[in-house]
């Protein structure tokens, strides 16, 4: 999956339906390390301006998006979304420079 610099992106997991104690958890991983913790919830979060993370849930909650705001190229890499530490999900986001090219000069 590829998005360009500076755009918003939505990556998309498909689980169960989520029980009131179960949480969907987001984690983004590079070559040679450990997953990082994003997000978790278990509703759809705020999309307010100031995060770079939310989450939104289906109405019957068989599916969860993470949306990513103002995407780097630094954040490329795998993206995990794991149900209540169990089932996991990957996700694989590159993200593509954008350079002035020589026409616009």
């Amino acid at each position: 999956m590829n998005a360009l610099e500076g755009t918003n992106h939505i990556l998309t997991c498909s689980h169960a339906s989520l029980t009131t104690a179960e949480m969907i958890h987001w984690y983004r991983q590079f070559p040679n390390e450990g997953p990082q913790f994003l997000i978790s919830s278990y509703r759809t979060t705020e999309k307010n301006d100031q995060y770079k993370y939310s989450m939104v849930f289906s109405d019957n909650r068989k599916s969860s998006e993470l949306h990513i705001k103002d995407v780097k190229y630094e954040e490329s890499g795998v993206y995990l979304c794991v149900k209540s530490d169990t089932d996991m999900h990957r996700n694989l986001l590159s993200v593509q420079q954008i350079t002035a090219s020589s026409d616009s000069i």
